[in-house]
């Protein structure tokens, strides 16, 4: 989804602990069609800032409160079902209550699919700067700049 050159878009996270930490991990984009019929060319994205100085956010919450974790590792590699590449992430959650509730859902959400074969996961949701859209289809990011990643459901 895009608005005024921004946009988002959504993969599924799975939370892991790592040291007695919190940690999540997962793909947050690649190069298949996303829910809005959107596709990245994955070598265009810069993921510098992200790396570097990024966040990850409750929601694409604006504020220092949104504020849930941090990024510990970025790669490009292959996703291990879909066979694509993209953009593999983990990072370390806060200590909050948004954290925690973020931790929480993410745990329930796993036991409830261990345990039902109902599965249900929040998501990744890359927010960032689109710097170029292919000349001949609209629907096609060719470069964009990756701020943060927000956990949505």
């Amino acid at each position: 989804m895009e608005k005024d050159g921004l946009f988002k878009l959504q993969w599924e996270i799975q939370p892991f602990e790592k040291g007695g930490r919190r940690f999540i991990r997962g793909f947050i984009s690649s190069g298949r069609k996303d829910r809005q019929e959107e596709t990245v060319l994955q070598r265009g994205l810069d993921l510098d800032y992200f790396r570097t100085t990024g966040f990850f956010n409750d929601n694409h919450e604006k504020s220092a409160g949104g504020i849930v974790g941090v990024p510990t590792s970025v790669e490009f590699k292959r996703h291990p079902l879909t066979k694509a590449h993209g953009w593999y992430v983990e990072g370390q959650l806060l200590k909050t209550k948004r954290a925690d509730e973020i931790w929480d859902a993410a745990q329930d959400l796993k036991r409830i699919g261990e345990e039902t074969g109902v599965h249900r996961s929040l998501g990744f949701s890359i927010e960032g700067k689109v710097l170029q859209r292919s000349a001949t289809d609209k629907k096609k990011i060719i470069k964009a700049r990756v701020n943060h990643v927000a956990i949505t459901q």
